[in-house]
């Protein structure tokens, strides 16, 4: 319609005769994605209106189609993941199906069955234990119902970039007690992680530990990283209270460089980490700090922690009845205000005067390339303490395991990676342009321009030279666009060598809607681009 619309404005566009209006008759449904405004603008330009003569009306449509809950998911060799799906069912009436999770290759890895009521959307779990590491590609598969009108969305795409590395953390505790113990014991017990611990034993003694628990070390000064080099060489830093005794001028500045510049992240585990004020820092605090919470609450998460991938996908789901069963948690403090791009995860919930109050309880706000993240409760350790609650014993692992995951692979870069790599969009038609978006981690200049590689059924296609950002030393961008349909992978790899940088994205080039996907009238778009152009409806 578009493109027939402007053709036959430009043959009027100069010449005696003027086109007086266009009546077009039609059912408003377009294969070719086209922007409307355009050719309205046109017509008003020229003072030919459109007057639209709708033909046709609703027709059923019968479609099935899957589609990943998420296009990445990030994991550690050997750690159990699960991988979902939605399954949608139009016009087919209340059906029974089987979804596939298959490798890139199409070998089936497992299925599910799944019962899918008429007009509504089912979901679809599966459990998966990465062993390669890398960059590994899944594929989500419905079968083809009899009737269907589109097969190009029977099948969805999603990546799992398996990490090679274990994550690095820094605990500073200034007062010890229950929290910080039990948790850097569960740490300590991690496969994936390497754990440094300090404590503030005294005003004049700190005490050391590395996860080689012979390289113990005693200090009267704060064992702390003072120089950006020693900082780098963590993912995460772990402050539970008396965070002011380990910080000075000098260490927030390079604790500001390493969230903002090294996309690292910083954990505040026991709610406020300093007693009274301590302006220098409340920089990087997700939350301005109000007053203490002074009753017991339960931990109840939102619906933002589901968006974010952490509840549902690593944790137990918002409705999942575990929440309820888990002890009251206490020592919170308020917050009288979130910081810009901060989002609550879950809520501190307590009962006065018969009505729920709530306060931030689990936040987490972006600040540059890092991440920070507030637990603003204390007594989390009894979780995994008392036996009346058999049925969440776990709890206490899965949400200390699973929150710094996330986090530090919610950040711009993941552990071990100098390199990040975001696709603009994951799913889209043939030859629509893909903008990517690469960063680097502190300064620019320590390896030449890299490039991407496209890969399609481990075969390499394309390859596409990054461009620098002009004064953005840390930011280099490009342009994808591939026209035959497909699953495709595409990873950042050295101009010169050639060798892979570790980040990596899968992108599916959808199949192009056919005549017959959907034979329904589209009134709306006919009504908007004939009043847009001057003219209306008839």
């Amino acid at each position: 319609i578009i493109q027939a619309g402007k053709a036959l404005l430009s043959r009027y566009r100069s010449g005696d005769r003027k086109l007086a209006g266009i009546i077009l008759l039609s059912d408003g449904r377009q294969v070719t994605p086209a922007r409307a405004a355009d050719l309205a603008l046109e017509c008003r330009s020229q003072e030919s209106p459109i007057f639209a003569v709708p033909l046709g009306g609703d027709v059923a449509r019968k479609d099935l189609s899957i589609t990943a809950a998420r296009k990445q998911y990030v994991a550690f060799a050997g750690q159990k993941l699960k991988i979902g799906g939605l399954v949608k069912n139009e016009g087919l009436g209340n059906i029974s199906t089987t979804i596939q999770l298959t490798d890139a290759a199409g070998a089936r890895i497992a299925e599910q069955k799944v019962d899918v009521p008429d007009g509504e959307t089912a979901s679809v779990q599966f459990d998966v234990i990465p062993e390669q590491r890398g960059y590994v590609e899944y594929v989500l598969k419905a079968p083809v119902w009899a009737g269907e009108a589109s097969e190009g969305n029977n099948q969805s795409a999603t990546g799992v970039a398996v990490l090679a590395n274990k994550m690095r953390v820094f605990v500073a505790e200034g007062t010890p007690g229950w929290d910080s113990k039990f948790l850097v014991q569960l740490l300590r017990k991690q496969a994936n992680m390497d754990i440094t611990s300090v404590y503030r034993l005294s005003s004049d003694r700190f005490f050391k530990v590395e996860t080689d628990l012979s390289k113990v070390s005693e200090s009267a000064e704060s064992i702390f990283p003072d120089t950006a080099e020693a900082l780098s060489l963590y993912d995460i830093l772990v402050f539970g209270k008396g965070a002011d005794y380990f910080l000075t001028e000098e260490r927030i500045r390079l604790l500001r460089d390493f969230v903002r510049d090294q996309g690292g992240c910083i954990v505040f585990s026991r709610g406020k980490p300093y007693s009274g004020t301590f302006a220098d820092l409340e920089f990087l605090e997700p939350v301005a700090w109000g007053d203490p919470v002074g009753a017991s609450f339960r931990f109840r998460p939102e619906r933002s922690g589901e968006y974010a991938g952490l509840f549902g996908d690593m944790l137990a789901g918002i409705a999942d009845p575990v929440w309820n069963k888990l002890p009251p948690l206490q020592s919170a403090t308020r917050s009288s205000d979130l910081k810009t791009f901060s989002q609550v995860l879950a809520d501190g919930v307590f009962e006065s005067g018969g009505k729920d109050v709530s306060f931030p309880l689990l936040v987490s706000r972006r600040y540059g390339k890092g991440m920070v993240v507030l637990v603003n409760a204390e007594g989390l350790w009894q979780w995994d303490f008392f036996p009346s609650v058999k049925e969440a014993s776990n709890m206490y692992q899965e949400i200390w395991s699973q929150l710094l995951q996330w986090a530090v692979t919610y950040s711009e870069f993941l552990p071990g990676q100098e390199y990040s790599m975001r696709l603009a969009e994951t799913s889209v038609l043939p030859s629509t342009p893909v903008n990517v978006r690469i960063g680097k981690r502190g300064a620019a200049g320590k390896t030449a321009t890299p490039l991407l590689r496209v890969f399609l059924d481990q075969a390499g296609i394309q390859e596409l030279p990054a461009a620098s950002i002009p004064d953005m030393d840390n930011r280099l961008t490009a342009v994808l666009s591939l026209d035959k349909p497909g699953i495709y992978r595409v990873e950042l790899a050295e101009s010169e060598k050639g060798e892979a940088l570790g980040p990596c994205s899968t992108l599916q080039v959808r199949t192009p809607p056919a005549e017959k996907d959907n034979l329904s009238a589209d009134r709306a778009f006919l009504e908007a681009l004939a009043n847009d152009s001057g003219g209306g409806l008839l």
